[in-house]
């Protein structure tokens, strides 16, 4: 039989170990969600920087080169739905030359935002159009 004396003495003990333990794995999984979103949201953004280069300095090298770097995080990082959305804006040329490439590309956006966010889309594809091509390419 265990003494009394001894239980009182290293259950503490057992306690501390665990709850350290338990704090350690929490905090490394929190840690690692938190470094895929840094990855995952830098990923989205450099895309669209790449985008935006190719748009107003033409298709350049430097432009090319950061597009696929960023297009490959995002298949590495990004949601399924949003690996989705950039394939179709992808097969569509990944020009902004036609309506429904545009609105590919706001779907696109859309789903980038509900990842990041963890809610659903609360702008609808014509907001993101306008707030992306303004009137001009409407």
């Amino acid at each position: 039989m265990i003494d009394g004396g001894v239980l009182a003495g290293v259950l503490p003990l057992v306690g501390v170990a665990l709850g350290a333990g338990l704090q350690f794995l929490l905090s490394r999984s929190l840690e690692a969600g938190r470094q895929l979103k840094v990855q995952k949201g830098q990923a989205y953004a450099d895309y669209f920087k790449a985008f935006a280069l190719a748009a107003t300095k033409g298709k350049s090298a430097e432009a090319n080169g950061l597009a696929v770097d960023a297009k490959t995080r995002i298949c590495i990082y990004g949601s399924p739905a949003v690996v989705k959305k950039l394939g179709e804006f992808e097969k569509l040329g990944a020009v902004l030359e036609s309506e429904e490439s545009r609105r590919t590309i706001a779907e696109l956006l859309r789903e980038m935002r509900a990842d990041m966010n963890g809610v659903a889309p609360q702008l609808d594809d014509e907001a993101l159009q306008w707030a992306l091509f303004g009137p001009s390419r409407r």
